[in-house]
């Protein structure tokens, strides 16, 4: 079960790919447009784009991971609903 610190570490990690990862995609296209070193832009574009498909990955993990958390109060934390079998 994650924590909460965890949580948001990794929240924070995930905007934090896909902004700088966005950022080197948006540099190496514009280094490419004014013909300055190829294939330094072209490995910004390819890092960049990476580092934006991480983020995106981390995006889903971070959704699979079980929303009850420590530190949360109940009426914070995710249910699920194979824990509400057999309550009927």
């Amino acid at each position: 079960m994650p924590t909460a610190k965890t949580i948001a570490w990794i929240e924070r990690l995930i905007w934090i790919l896909i902004y700088v990862g966005l950022f080197a995609v948006v540099l190496g296209l514009a280094a490419l447009s004014h013909h300055v070193a190829a294939a330094l832009s072209w490995l910004l574009i390819v890092s960049g784009a990476i580092l934006a498909v991480i983020g995106v990955v981390l995006i889903w993990v971070r959704s699979r991971l079980d929303g009850r958390t420590e530190g949360l109060s109940p009426a914070n934390a995710q249910c699920k609903p194979d824990a509400l079998k057999g309550t009927e």
